[in-house]
């Protein structure tokens, strides 16, 4: 009788084959879920580039009527940079990304230039970073007011 009683009681704990089962299923939702992560990180990454650029454009609006002297900034030649009349960089975009500058007739131009007016005016010009990432294009356009110097931008 106790042999029996031994043998009746329940034991606790998983099978093998269901832990290789559970393991399984998670690696199946991992394989999914990772490369929307990847996605979603290099999207925050881009929105972090506008709003640095944004930034950007903003403090040599202000540094232009600050100072009383007229602001340039342009595309560097060689890299994916901007720059001030120095030739100092001050703003840079990744391999991945790309700006470029659009003029009046919306044409693309290789080596374009915003010039910041002390009383609070510009050229006026229009900015396009554009990223290109597996597929994805994430895009942003700068405006830059030739009346006020203002700077605005929109995510497309």
């Amino acid at each position: 009788m106790a042999q029996q009683s031994a043998h009746l009681q329940q034991q606790t704990g998983f099978t093998l084959l269901e832990l290789l089962v559970v393991m399984a299923i998670a690696g199946m939702l991992l394989a999914l879920i990772v490369p929307r992560f990847s996605a979603a990180f290099a999207g925050a990454r881009f929105q972090q580039q506008a709003q640095t650029l944004n930034t950007t454009l903003k403090q040599a609006r202000y540094s232009a009527v600050k100072t009383g002297e007229i602001l340039r900034l342009e595309l560097s030649n060689t890299g994916n940079s901007l720059l001030n009349a120095e030739g100092d960089v001050i703003f840079s975009w990744p391999d991945d990304t790309e700006l470029i500058f659009i003029d009046q007739k919306e044409e693309l131009v290789s080596n374009g230039y915003v010039l910041f007016i002390p009383g609070a005016g510009s050229n006026g010009a229009t900015l396009r970073l554009t990223q290109r990432e597996k597929g994805l294009r994430r895009q942003a356009t700068f405006q830059v007011s030739w009346l006020t110097g203002g700077v605005s931008y929109e995510t497309l």
